[in-house]
């Protein structure tokens, strides 16, 4: 742990000497060692001891130049040849570039191939131990990589003298900025290229390898196939993410960043290379497409350089980059037209090309909040493709009219169809409700001038006129009104009940039907009908509904037409809505119809209000109403197991049948037959039997007649629901089905 403090200690005292400006200098050292006081302690002895040097040796050189030869002007320079031209079995050629630690020669490999290499060497005065671990730090993370986009590495192994080396593949190529003006790649093109060279970096990450340092000269383009192919080069400050292989203490330049600074993510920079991960390659990546979209360099490296050390990271940590859309905007015209010249494209649609998903992908790889950041560098490929492929972004807010937008770019010619389609029917629907509006005005005035002359037939006209844009129940109110019933009757079985609208000439239609079947003696198909009274009704005022009719129509016609589900369900409403009327006959119909079956003792207790509010009537005008009211209270207690109170309210009821003109024998039937089930039921045998013998008479007359749908014998609901009621107890009464 010392030995890797002093080393720290005397690269910062090296990289201090290269530092001319003494205020740059102090600007230097405060940053670097702000958490070292002992090491800025040290450094501060150390340069003034140089200073000293400095003077000293200067003196010696001054006198030592009277007797010695002059020394040439300028040192040899390093050829890193070592004096021969041939390295292994590569022969070199020519140098063709050179590194932060290495140079490159163009070198032809004479066996057991021949073919051209690019061969890196370790440069002469940089053979030190740090630089050797970070050449074949270098060697190692090209060797590990097995993709199209990333030069191979072929071959590894010293100089003569001791100097790595290694020959990796010879990329034909320019960098890739070069590249893409020169053949005027458009946006679109450049994006596709880009996307590329983000897999050859994915590629790097899955192997553990972060390159450090990717910018236009470390990615070189050639055409292979008529085909832009990028390789990306130079992994020399790669660092891996996986600590297995290649040590942070080898690659972190003791505390300085290493890589270029125009290129250098914020974290890279403020720890000298320590704290980056993937994230920081999406940064330089974001970099690398800001320069090839717009033209321009988020960071001007001249200005970076010119600033100074410290100057240059404060920038790095705290400008903002501007969108790329507002550095194009500010160009003078004739830059923006050789630039997008260069785009194959006018500066209008240029411009254009940026604002939105591209400028918000391109800020989301530069944020200097890495956790802001695409993740990897595999989500910013894919967020491109999204892009090239019109689909929603994921840098961008994933708002609805976002994602409408471009499902529109993505479908532009299907999305125009549509829309011409949508507006001729539109216009044709707009044309035929016009027309259709004006024919039924001219046809409602005929009607006016027809109403004096021809009542019933204008009813009937008007009706026809509007059945083109009314349901099926229209048309069944038309043809009742015509006296076609059966007709109404089979348009409405045509009509699904769910599509049914309440009005009021819906339930006039039910209710007219149901009582047509009614007089026919057809049970079940009145009980359909007189079912849909409170479906057709339910948004009319309760107040206007002639409820109790309706109660007393369709409680029996249930009975009869044996849908004990229905009834079941019909009583449990009845209840519902009467359970607490104040009309003596609301209350007294409500007992009757719920208790044509026998009820369970829940339905009994509610109803039980309803009784009681019966027993207390003290005084009941008129024979009738006494006759309906002390039916009631008997049919209740019978339920209720009470046979004496019932027997005793039957003959309270039944000397009032001969005072009343509207109720008939069928009444009295009804009352016999509660007086023969109270009477079994308290022992009192020999007066059930003299009971049920009139009742039996009535069953025998009238039964099989009840029975069979034909002619109605009656025109009028409210006798042949008497005759129901009297039917269905006397049927109980007497043990039948």
């Amino acid at each position: 742990m010392k030995d890797a403090s002093r080393e720290i200690e005397m690269l910062l005292f090296d990289a201090a000497l290269q530092i001319a400006d003494d205020p740059t200098r102090i600007a230097f050292l405060d940053q670097t060692c702000a958490c070292r006081p002992e090491m800025r302690s040290r450094l501060d002895q150390l340069l003034a001891a140089h200073r000293k040097s400095d003077a000293y040796f200067s003196g010696v050189t001054e006198a030592c130049s009277a007797i010695s030869e002059p020394f040439p002007e300028s040192p040899p320079q390093d050829d890193g040849q070592d004096g021969i031209d041939h390295i292994g079995p590569y022969r070199l050629l020519e140098r063709i570039g050179e590194g932060g630690c290495g140079v490159v020669y163009l070198a032809e490999q004479e066996s057991p191939v021949r073919r051209r290499v690019a061969l890196k060497v370790i440069r002469l005065g940089m053979d030190t131990e740090r630089v050797i671990a970070r050449f074949e730090i270098e060697r190692q993370a090209l060797a590990m990589m097995d993709h199209p986009h990333i030069a191979h590495v072929l071959d590894a192994g010293t100089t003569p003298t001791g100097r790595p080396y290694f020959a990796m593949e010879w990329v034909r190529g320019r960098k890739i900025t070069d590249f893409c003006d020169e053949n005027r790649l458009s946006i679109r093109q450049r994006i596709e290229l880009f996307i590329e060279v983000c897999q050859a970096i994915q590629h790097a990450h899955q192997k553990g390898v972060i390159h450090r340092d990717i910018k236009p000269s470390n990615v070189l383009v050639s055409m292979q196939d008529g085909k832009p192919q990028p390789k990306v080069i130079d992994f020399g400050i790669a660092k891996a993410t996986d600590g297995s292989d290649l040590t942070p203490g080898l690659t972190d330049a003791g505390g300085l960043p290493m890589g270029t600074l125009a290129s250098m993510s914020p974290e890279q920079a403020a720890s000298g290379g320590i704290d980056v991960d993937t994230r920081s390659d999406v940064y330089s990546l974001g970099i690398l497409l800001y320069e090839l979209l717009c033209g321009r360099p988020a960071f001007d490296p001249a200005e970076l350089a010119s600033a100074g050390y410290p100057a240059a990271i404060d920038t790095l940590l705290h400008r903002e980059v501007r969108p790329p859309s507002s550095i194009i905007a500010d160009l003078p015209p004739d830059g923006t037209l050789s630039l997008a010249a260069c785009r194959g494209t006018d500066p209008g649609k240029w411009i254009s090309a940026f604002k939105g998903d591209l400028d918000q992908v391109t800020m989301k790889c530069l944020e200097k909040d890495r956790s802001r950041r695409y993740e990897t560098v595999n989500g910013l490929a894919l967020d491109l493709e999204r892009f090239l492929a019109n689909e929603p972004v994921l840098a961008r807010p994933q708002s609805r009219l976002y994602r409408f937008r471009k499902f529109v770019d993505r479908n532009r010619a299907a999305c125009v169809s549509a829309l011409l389609i949508t507006l001729t029917v539109i216009a044709g629907f707009a044309i035929s409700t016009g027309m259709y509006l004006r024919e039924n005005a001219a046809l409602r005035e005929q009607q006016r001038l027809r109403q004096v002359a021809e009542i019933a037939r204008a009813a009937e006209a008007r009706l026809r006129e509007q059945a083109q844009a009314r349901a099926n129940v229209s048309k069944a109110s038309l043809l009742l009104s015509q006296g076609k019933t059966e007709e109404a009757d089979a348009v409405l079985r045509q009509t699904p009940l769910d599509t049914i609208e309440p009005s009021r000439e819906a339930t006039g239609v039910f209710r007219s039907l149901g009582d047509w079947h009614l007089i026919h003696h057809r049970w079940k198909a009145a009980a359909e009908c007189y079912l849909l009274l409170p479906l057709a009704n339910r948004f009319i005022p309760s107040e206007q509904i002639p409820d109790t009719g309706d109660m007393i129509r369709t409680a029996p016609t249930l009975v009869m037409a044996g849908m004990d589900d229905s009834y079941e369900a019909h009583r449990a409403l009845l209840i519902d809505r009467f359970a607490e009327t104040t009309n003596s006959n609301a209350a007294e119909q409500l007992v009757k119809m719920c208790l044509l079956s026998p009820a369970s003792p829940e339905l009994m207790q509610r109803l039980l209000p309803t009784v009681e509010f019966l027993r207390k009537q003290s005084s009941i005008e008129g024979p009738r109403m006494a006759l309906l009211v002390y039916t009631a209270l008997a049919l209740y207690e019978m339920r209720a197991a009470n046979p004496a109170e019932a027997i005793r309210w039957v003959h309270q009821a039944l000397p009032q049948t001969g005072q009343t003109h509207s109720i008939g024998a069928d009444y009295q039937i009804f009352l016999r037959s509660i007086l023969v089930m109270a009477c079994r039921r308290t022992g009192d045998i020999e007066r059930s039997e003299a009971e049920a013998r009139s009742v039996r008479e009535f069953v025998q007359m009238h039964g099989k007649a009840f029975d069979t749908p034909g002619a109605p014998d009656r025109t009028y609901f409210v006798p042949v629901i008497e005759r129901a009621l009297a039917m269905t107890l006397a049927r109980e009464a007497l043990g039948l089905e």
